[in-house]
């Protein structure tokens, strides 16, 4: 990974971007991380008359594209600087238009940060779990921004679809105006394979009862918009889930796994724990080639282990490629990784489960829920909700 967690924006998603704002005449446009300079050169094309500041912590950076964007005042500031605000010699809440991609990478969690969450009136935000410089970037932008001044940012898929981020949704529904999403293509950007998502909005905004939701190609062309109410939006807001799900007919009667009274349970030893252990285990590389194969275990049982036994379903948790990997165990007991989901469930939907799970439509669902940056997942509470045929 890149050690600043940049990356960089191609022109056409840059062009998308600024394409989306409403404004015709801003005074002021903020590049916070200004990068390659793809950003703020697509909002220079369109308003040449603006102010244009761009914000970088890398001096070597803006050493090489300060003669290429002379129309820019570069300002060499840490956008996550306690201080940012005295820094940057601009007014608090005075910038007309901000374009960002921030940063990735985890952050510890602090006074100074709750501070400026609450500063970009993202209250409930202050509670989350996991603190990222995405985050931040996001929350110092808002601050930058005047009242109606709007916002185009490029954020990580968990933003959109993490259970653990579904306070900063509901802050900015409650906040502020959210325009729009916008789905970007997988390996959009060079050296990485996460999936990331444009948040259109304005500062203190209210938003509208139904939230767009577009897919871009590589060529930063929209496809028709899928229009979801903000209840839904709380969920998750990615095209493709909502895609797949208006695509669902469903007559018949169906309960999810959590009706059926199904156990659901990930390893608690990692791949790395096992192999120092010295014995057989079953991680995500284990799954048989062909769906409808049931594996045939070797015996390997330790304490506090989590074990897999005949009738057992089992289920890839996690990985880019390894999302919709799923066997029934045959024969054998053996400890599971902590990527492997065991599901358990009564004798009689054992094999309606496996069989759902395996099927064309079921396969659709995994993919569908996956969720995460770089190596996606699927969280135990959506696995729940998996939906079989009740008269299967």
């Amino acid at each position: 990974m890149e050690i600043l967690g940049r990356y960089y924006t191609i022109k056409a998603v840059s062009n998308l971007l600024v394409s989306k704002f409403q404004q015709h005449s801003p005074k002021s446009i903020l590049d916070l991380g200004v990068g390659d300079g793809s950003l703020l050169k697509a909002a220079y094309n369109r308003w040449k008359d603006s102010q244009f500041y761009a914000v970088d912590v890398d001096s070597i950076v803006i050493s090489k594209i300060s003669s290429r964007l002379p129309f820019a005042n570069f300002l060499h500031i840490d956008g996550l600087s306690p201080n940012f605000a005295q820094e940057i010699n601009l007014k608090v809440g005075s910038i007309d238009i901000a374009v960002c991609n921030p940063p990735y990478r985890r952050l510890k969690n602090s006074q100074l940060m709750r501070s400026l969450l609450k500063e970009a009136e993202l209250p409930r935000s202050t509670r989350l779990t996991r603190i990222t410089s995405d985050v931040m970037f996001l929350a110092q932008n808002l601050k930058m921004l005047r009242e109606g001044g709007e916002l185009g940012i490029i954020l990580p898929d968990s933003i959109f679809t993490g259970h653990e981020f579904f306070k900063l949704r509901e802050d900015l529904l409650t906040n502020h105006k959210i325009l729009g999403v916008i789905q970007l293509p997988d390996k959009v950007f060079a050296k990485t394979e996460a999936r990331t998502h444009i948040l259109l909005s304005i500062k203190n905004g209210i938003s509208s009862s139904r939230i767009p939701l577009y897919q871009s190609n590589h060529y930063g062309e929209l496809g028709k918009a899928i229009f979801v109410s903000k209840e839904e939006s709380l969920y998750r807001m990615d095209y493709s889930f909502y895609s797949w799900k208006r695509n669902q007919e469903k007559t018949n009667s169906y309960l999810t796994l959590e009706e059926l009274n199904v156990e659901i349970i990930r390893g608690s030893r990692s791949k790395k724990e096992l192999q120092n252990m010295g014995i057989q285990y079953f991680h995500t590389s284990s799954f048989p080639d062909s769906l409808s194969s049931k594996a045939k275990l070797q015996k390997s049982v330790i304490k506090n282990a989590i074990i897999a036994e005949p009738g057992d379903i089992l289920m890839a948790r996690v990985g880019k490629r390894c999302i919709g990997r799923i066997t029934m165990v045959d024969s054998g007991r053996q400890v599971i990784s902590d990527c492997v989901y065991r599901i358990r469930s009564p004798k009689k939907y054992k094999e309606i489960i496996w069989r759902s799970l395996i099927s064309v439509e079921g396969q659709r669902w995994l993919k569908a829920h996956a969720h995460g940056v770089c190596s996606q997942v699927i969280s135990k509470k959506d696995l729940l909700s998996f939906e079989v045929e009740e008269d299967s």
